[in-house]
Order: C-alpha cells, then structure tokens, then sequence
C-alpha cells in the first residue's frame, strides 16, 4: 500500500511541531532553509551527530531530531530529505553497506538539482556525481551494497528500495533512477 506524502508526514507528526531554541518551529525552519546550501549550512551548525552503532534502534521521528538537535546518519539523512521535498528538489535516502567494516555502514541524502545528483552527507554539500554508485564510492572504496529508497515510508517503513546495488552480483533497478 502506498501513502501520500501529506499522509506520512502527518503519521510521523511532523505538522505544527515547536520546538525549542528560539521558538522557532519546525514549519518555519523548514520554509527558511530552501536551499541546499543553507540546509547543509544549519546541519553543520546546529546537529551534533551521535553513533548508535550496535544499538537497535530504528530512525528517530524527524521532528526529534529537529528538536533535539543530536541524530545519526539516518536521523540526519530523514531530516534533510523531509526539507529538500518541501523545496520540490527530488531527493532519495541512500543506504551504503560496507561488508569488510559494518562499522562504515551509513546513510545520507542524494538529491536532484538541475538534472545534477548531489549528496547532502552529515552537513556537507557535495557533488555532483555521475550516479549514485559514485556517491558509494565517494563513500567508501569498498562499498558492497547501495539502496536508494524514494520515500520516508519506503527508508523507515517497507523498507523497499527503488534502487539496490550489491557490487559482487545482482542489480535490481528502477529504469526512472539512474
């Protein structure tokens, strides 16, 4: 079943969410940042990145992060998809596995501008790439296994990815991504 985004933002309750420092919602930091180099820019300023490598725990609620200030790669990569799909950019959350050092897997947020990918990595601009494959390698050399998921719900909730690359074999794609 698939949902609209209004839908899952709204189930996430990421609506008319304050928080704290300033006053500042979470809707008006959103307007405010409408442009990935201010939103890379806020990132780096303001969001301390914690590990919670070993720990099950799944993805903090957007809003959390944006509250609390703190988050993972994965907590971060939500947060900045949330935002670049306010602005109408096409962003995709990337999930990289690196076999040889679990310890390297990670997450980030890719994303189209002017028919450019970009990548917006723990509060750092960069790009553009060729395809996401460059953004794992860009990652990690040895990166084993990519997934590009086009959707909160996809990354957070089915868990089905759009794109997924394993290096050593199979490719399932999606012709619409390249």
């Amino acid at each position: 079943m698939r949902f609209g985004r209004a839908l899952i933002f709204a189930w996430l309750g990421l609506y008319g969410c304050r928080a704290g420092g300033g006053g500042d919602s979470f809707d008006a930091m959103v307007r405010r940042l409408d442009t990935p180099d201010k939103l890379a820019a806020w990132i780096n300023k303001r969001i301390t990145f914690v590990s919670k490598f070993g720990a099950f725990s799944g993805p903090q609620q957007i809003e959390e992060t944006f509250r609390t200030k703190r988050g993972n790669c994965a907590d971060v990569a939500m947060l900045v998809f949330h935002v670049l799909a306010a602005h109408r950019y096409e962003p995709h959350i990337m999930a990289i596995q690196v076999a040889s050092d679990v310890q390297k897997n990670h997450a980030l947020c890719a994303f189209f501008q002017n028919g450019r990918l970009y990548s917006i990595n723990n509060g750092t601009l960069l790009g553009p790439y060729a395809g996401f494959e460059a953004i794992a390698a860009d990652h990690h050399r040895n990166w084993s296994e990519y997934r590009v998921y086009d959707s909160l719900e996809a990354f957070s909730i089915t868990h089905i990815p759009a794109v997924s690359k394993r290096r050593a074999g199979g490719v399932e794609t999606n012709p619409a991504i390249p």
